[in-house]
């Protein structure tokens, strides 16, 4: 909710479009205070730690959705000490620390196998490797020449979006790069969106390169996040006793008819960001009344607005809802 001020106050949650939990904190003064996780649309957990006057600190973990995992501590918004990797097994498969947000000393990164190289960092700047880094140099080399797709995928976004203007999520690509640097076996492995037009984009983007020859076959992988720039987010806060959770399935259905009021209302996309805060109560019988609209100087798009929520039925609880649409 928010104060008399209009900053956040108490507690926040946020839903992904399918209705399944994205965020979850705490504000005071408008700032994040105590826990904070987020997850991704399918249910596994994103990132996991804690906010302090709006700066992440203490212990924080970030997990890539397919079981690997990275832990370590942050001060005043920025990793510091000690950072681990583990993969989908619990092994460790690397360790180092972070000095002011950069990696700084030695990290040592662990294969699969058992083999591992280690290499010094100066303030983020990559120094040496200790010894003849086997399985070190060559990743350094591959994931330079991998900075090359973020072209390609913004290509394959751009085309995807043609069809699907508000798609948004992640695919994450596995794929073998055999001794000479071609690619080979590149498949979709994860992420939230399903197989499609963008991931066959990306695995022919993949397919297509040519890598630094590591000496042998070697895995790599990596994964896509695409959200668009002209797209709509939403929230749903309630007042009173009553919790926001559980009224969400209920709203999700006109979620789509909400967009097209405002999309009808003006030139798209948009010249500018924009929002509009809807509030109705929902009676002991779960239906919608007094539903009201902020700004309230189009009628046409209030009229169509309020058609789209009173003919909702929502869980029979007493409860004031209020619910904020915005684009960019």
């Amino acid at each position: 909710c928010e104060g008399a001020d209009g900053l956040r106050v108490g507690p926040w949650a946020r839903w992904h479009p399918n209705g399944a939990p994205a965020a979850q904190a705490s504000y005071v003064n408008g700032r994040r205070e105590g826990p904070f996780e987020a997850w991704y649309p399918m249910g596994p957990t994103r990132v996991k730690g804690n906010f302090k006057a709006g700066q992440r600190v203490g212990t924080w973990a970030y997990f890539d959705g397919g079981g690997w995992k990275r832990e370590g501590a942050i001060e005043a918004d920025r990793f510091e000490g000690p950072w681990t990797v583990t993969d989908d097994q619990g092994r460790k498969r690397a360790e180092g620390s972070y000095k002011a947000g950069a990696r700084d000393g030695r990290w040592v990164w662990y294969g699969a196998d058992g083999g591992a190289s280690a290499g010094s960092y100066d303030q983020g700047r990559f120094l040496m490797c200790d010894g003849d880094c086997p399985l070190l140099q060559p990743q350094i080399e591959i994931e330079e020449a991998l900075k090359g797709l973020e072209v390609e995928s913004a290509r394959c976004y751009r085309e995807a979006r043609k069809v699907q203007p508000e798609l948004a999520g992640s695919v994450e690509l596995h794929w073998q790069v055999d001794p000479a640097g071609g690619t080979a076996d590149v498949k979709v492995a994860g992420g939230s969106l399903p197989p499609g037009p963008l991931s066959a984009c990306l695995i022919d983007a993949v397919a297509a390169m040519r890598l630094p020859a590591p000496g042998r076959s070697i895995p790599a992988k990596r994964v896509f996040r695409f959200r668009p720039k002209s797209g709509f987010q939403d929230e749903l806060t309630t007042l009173g006793h009553c919790q926001a959770k559980p009224l969400r399935p209920a709203l999700n259905p006109a979620r789509a008819g909400l967009i097209r009021c405002v999309k009808a209302s003006r030139p798209w996309p948009p010249p500018e960001a924009g929002a509009v805060q809807l509030r109705w109560q929902v009676g002991g019988d779960g239906r919608v009344t007094g539903v009201g609209v902020t700004p309230d100087d189009d009628a046409r798009l209030v009229a169509c607005l309020v058609k789209q929520v009173e003919p909702l039925a929502f869980p029979p609880e007493a409860c004031q809802v209020r619910y904020t649409l915005r684009w960019e």
